[in-house]
């Protein structure tokens, strides 16, 4: 999902945040609720739902930033697989992990 080299070019799997400043002209043109993304899915059978979920994320991220303070743990380097996931530097082998401290304000 979001990773097809049609739209995105041949570095899709690539973890590149720099994509998003030059969207290629097929991802601008998607339709959908988001035309960068297909998360949802596009056209008549889009997922009746998305709205819903992204109102109860942007609600659970509004409380979580005005009720902890955010703090990286340790260094972390993203890998690519199927999709991009984050992972402690000297412990690859613990599997994919986001080490955040929140500390309640």
């Amino acid at each position: 999902m979001n990773l097809l080299k049609s739209v995105w070019g041949e570095d899709a799997h690539e973890f590149n945040p720099d994509r998003w400043d030059n969207l290629p002209a097929k991802a601008k043109t998607n339709p959908g609720l988001y035309a960068n993304l297909t998360t949802f899915s596009i056209g008549p059978n889009s997922c009746p739902a998305s709205r819903w979920a992204l109102v109860e994320l942007k609600a659970m991220l509004a409380v979580m930033v005005a009720s902890f303070e955010f703090t990286g743990a340790s260094p972390m380097s993203p890998h690519n697989f199927l999709v991009c996931r984050p992972y402690v530097e000297d412990k690859f082998e613990k599997g994919h992990r986001m080490p955040l401290i929140l500390t309640p304000l």
